[in-house]
């Protein structure tokens, strides 16, 4: 086992381990799935999530300002079209002459007015949500001195933290005891699957703070 993917599969007893490590407040229909769900996960997305590598530092650094780009221009059609909304004769204009007409005998051109109104809005939202997940995606590319940073610990942690806000219906945050160590249903997890993946839990402390940070990034697991 470990991380050199020797083993495609959790064994029954790596199972009933990491089962046993779940908050008992777990829908049993979604903790009947949580193995199989486990097994794909194993077979699919951790042999990818190992064969990271490092990128070099001008990789890294070019990949950093198409994101930075991308966020700059989202944002500035964001801001243009809030804008319209001090201007209503002429968001109705635009809108009127967006939307193909479909008029009815009884003249419904407002409706069609309105169904842009609505698209309009809904563009909006897939902006500001573009804009949180380049900044999410963007913010570990960011240009840093040093040594290149390995984030397959973060990306693991991704895709636990989702399995868990699956499993429990919340979002997982990160939790520590009073006795600074890091504790709460992800560490539990996560304590539970890193010696299976790594060989032992040494940099899982490191990665879950990691994970707390507001770099955080979807996983594709769910």
């Amino acid at each position: 086992m470990g991380q050199d993917g020797a083993t495609t599969e959790f064994t029954d007893r790596e199972l009933r381990l990491i089962t046993d490590s779940l908050p008992k407040e777990v829908d049993q229909q979604r903790l009947d799935l949580f193995p199989q769900m486990l097994q794909e996960w194993r077979r699919t997305y951790l042999p990818e999530l190992l064969s990271l590598k490092p990128e070099p530092r001008e990789v890294r650094q070019a990949r950093f300002k198409r994101l930075t780009a991308l966020l700059k221009h989202a944002a500035g059609l964001v801001d243009a079209l809030d804008a319209l909304d001090a201007q209503p004769d002429l968001t109705r204009n635009i809108l009127y002459f967006a939307c193909p007409l479909e008029i009815s005998p009884s003249g419904l051109i407002g409706a069609n007015v309105k169904r842009a109104a609505e698209e309009l809005e809904a563009t909006c939202e897939f902006l500001l949500r573009l804009t949180v997940a380049a900044r999410a995606v963007a913010s570990p590319l960011t240009p840093r001195r040093g040594r290149p940073r390995n984030d397959v610990p973060f990306f693991i942690l991704c895709d636990l933290a989702r399995i868990l806000e699956w499993l429990t219906g919340s979002k997982p945050s990160r939790q520590v005891n009073p006795e600074g160590e890091e504790a709460g249903p992800l560490a539990d997890l996560a304590r539970a699957v890193w010696p299976v993946i790594f060989g032992s839990d040494d940099g899982l402390p490191s990665a879950i703070r990691n994970w707390a940070s507001p770099r955080r990034a979807k996983s594709a697991v769910i």
